[in-house]
């Protein structure tokens, strides 16, 4: 089996060769996306929450690519997370798992994250 990384390098080939599926048509839309602009022009609270097993989105180049472009210290608007085991859809499975997810948990630790930001919104 290769390597997550070099499965979803595979993935992302894929759907930009052959866009069969209406979500494959999606990873092909996003594959070269560069958020930096998006970032810099935030003017509302922003929540980023990456799962530590997501197959998609890695949570360690998300974070360095995020400070690459807002700095060593995020805007009070930014906020980062990183969930601990949680995969790209807050379920706490393993990376690349190839099964049926129907077993595995929602991540607690998203759950709260996410609580937190929207009282936290509601509170201003």
């Amino acid at each position: 089996m290769a390597p997550p990384r070099h499965q979803t390098r595979r993935a992302f080939t894929l759907t930009w060769l052959l866009p069969l599926r209406p979500q494959w048509a999606q990873l092909r839309r996003i594959r070269r996306y560069d958020p930096a602009a998006d970032l810099r022009g935030v003017q509302r609270p922003l929540l980023l929450l990456v799962g530590e097993e997501d197959e998609l989105v890695d949570a360690r180049w998300t974070e360095a690519r995020l400070h690459e472009v807002l700095g060593a210290t995020l805007p009070p608007l930014v906020r980062y997370q990183t969930i601990t085991g949680a995969d790209h859809s807050f379920q706490l499975a393993p990376r690349c798992h190839p099964g049926s997810r129907k077993q595995f948990a929602y991540s607690t630790d998203f759950q709260q994250a996410l609580q937190a930001f929207l009282l936290s919104q509601l509170a201003e």
